[in-house]
């Protein structure tokens, strides 16, 4: 019995310590995909770091994606394909909480009184004294407004000055 061997897109072919017996082609595997127009004498690409493709197979580095609300940090294509330290970065607004495999990561909204001004941030900053975020997953806080203050870290309102009192 012979088996008819194709190289046809997205599919790879086996490194080389599988045994002899075991020639053939399988679908590039998830994180990965292959552009036979672009890269057809090396093996499966890389999607950017923490980015996934939706299944096996993939055969264009556009069907990489990253988490929700976040994004590539590249500007162009080579960059993805040819630099390690490519990545998904949450976007501004949010903070990145890594998963238990320390492989994914999810793109948690910033907190009440809380904000994150850039992409890329792991974490949230409290908002100072005197300001206000009073809405979450927000990207910069809001000076209390005259006639008002705040004397507290994180927080998400300001308090009216008593009477005969001014700021």
């Amino acid at each position: 019995h012979y088996l008819k061997i194709t190289y046809d897109p997205p599919y790879y072919p086996l490194p080389l310590e599988y045994p002899s017996w075991l020639i053939g082609c399988f679908p590039c595997p998830l994180g990965t995909y292959k552009d036979i127009f672009k890269h057809r004498s090396v093996g499966c690409m890389p999607c950017a770091q923490y980015a996934r493709t939706p299944s096996t197979g993939a055969e264009d580095y556009t069907e990489c994606v990253c988490p929700d609300n976040s994004v590539a940090d590249t500007k162009h294509e080579d960059a993805v394909l040819n630099e390690a330290d490519v990545k998904c970065q949450c976007l501004a607004g949010f903070y990145m909480e890594l998963n238990q495999d320390g492989k994914t990561f999810k793109c948690e909204p910033c907190p009440l009184g809380q904000y994150a001004d850039q992409t890329g941030q792991s974490y949230c900053k409290p908002c100072l004294q005197g300001s206000l975020s009073s809405k979450v997953g927000a990207e910069d806080c809001k000076l209390c407004t005259v006639g008002q203050y705040s004397d507290e870290l994180n927080t998400d309102e300001c308090k009216d000055c008593q009477t005969g009192k001014f700021n």
